[in-house]
């Protein structure tokens, strides 16, 4: 069988707590008082609500998966529920707010306790069970997302707070590792964000433009290749700027540097012994991309080659932009600059 249980407003711990009043919240002069009859687990969730009042605390142990849902704003978590050798719940731990002790204090897990609204009615269910308790986060005053929640890399986020050890040791298999998923990320940047970045970011030409460049010219592989082309070349931004190393003719060209430029290639006159052998690279990457994968190993070739260039610095890939830009511009206008 499987419950569901609600918390509103989970992650928000809110400075109006009306502790003093709950006939629920503990003592904190009793001798009891902070105390409790097991320590939570260092690997552990906790989410706070009821205006910051109550505060549960859940074992990674027992965690089957944690779903966040950034659209709609809610976090699910399922969990295994059952009851502990010492009283309470396995793997649960429920705390109230003392504003006296202006910290959280351990809570009794009881049918009694459980007449409380705000504390989860765990002994009415036919336990050991499957729960799922759902928080409804707060969209009136929602708190900034981490990078981690953007982008859905959770390993990235659990390596930055346990260290390389942890995994090493492979305790992430036994914490959240594979429990915690993302269900709506921010779609995965590719090289065509950069592209769509830099029509709305340059100085050169009318916005309009730079779309129609990218629409027009930048669907073609190779014109993807010759942002880093350029670069290879030692060129930049202008049509007017010197590379580094001259182009070749073709009758200098031989074997795999001849066959790597394309029939029409838009930029093959500017091509050089050197930027033609990286494209013979990507052209036998992609031979033998298809001999595995006839189907989309081209595909799948050109998505890294896109990658691995996005990844180059910034200021680079826009210049190189501007670069090629200028050049198609120019073109249009029957080589008026």
């Amino acid at each position: 069988m499987e419950q569901t249980q609600h918390t509103d407003d989970a992650p928000y711990q809110s400075e109006d707590h009306t502790s003093n009043a709950d006939p629920y919240a503990p003592d904190p002069t009793s001798s009891q008082a902070g105390k409790s009859d097991r320590i939570a687990s260092a690997n552990r969730l906790s989410a706070a609500y009821a205006a910051g009042t109550r505060r549960m605390v859940i074992d990674a142990e027992i965690v089957d998966s944690l779903k966040v849902y950034r659209a709609e704003a809610r976090i699910e978590v399922c969990m295994n529920v059952e009851r502990g050798e010492m009283g309470g719940y396995k793997g649960i731990m429920m705390e109230a707010y003392s504003e006296t002790a202006a910290s959280y204090l351990p809570l009794e897990m009881s049918e009694a306790t459980e007449t409380d609204p705000t504390v989860p009615s765990f002994s009415k269910a036919t336990l050991p069970t499957k729960m799922t308790l759902v928080a409804n986060l707060d969209r009136q005053r929602p708190l900034s997302e981490p990078r981690w929640v953007k982008t859905g890399d959770v390993q990235e986020w659990l390596k930055s707070m346990f260290g390389r050890m942890f995994w090493v040791a492979g305790d992430a298999a036994e914490g959240w590792e594979k429990k915690i998923q993302v269900v709506d990320p921010d779609p995965a940047p590719t090289i065509w964000t950069v592209l769509e970045t830099w029509a709305q970011n340059s100085n050169i030409g009318q916005q309009s433009e730079r779309q129609r460049f990218l629409r027009t010219h930048m669907t073609e592989t190779d014109n993807i290749l010759e942002i880093l082309l350029r670069l290879v070349r030692g060129e930049r931004s202008g049509t007017g700027f010197q590379q580094a190393t001259p182009a070749v003719a073709s009758p200098n060209l031989a074997g795999p540097l001849l066959t790597a430029l394309s029939p029409g290639a838009a930029h093959g006159a500017q091509q050089t012994h050197v930027s033609l052998a990286v494209l013979a690279i990507f052209r036998l990457a992609v031979e033998y991309a298809k001999r595995v994968a006839p189907e989309n190993g081209k595909n799948e070739v050109e998505e890294r080659v896109g990658e691995i260039i996005r990844s180059l610095p910034s200021h680079l890939l826009y210049k190189s932009l501007d670069g090629i830009f200028k050049e198609w511009k120019a073109d249009k206008k029957g080589g008026k600059a």
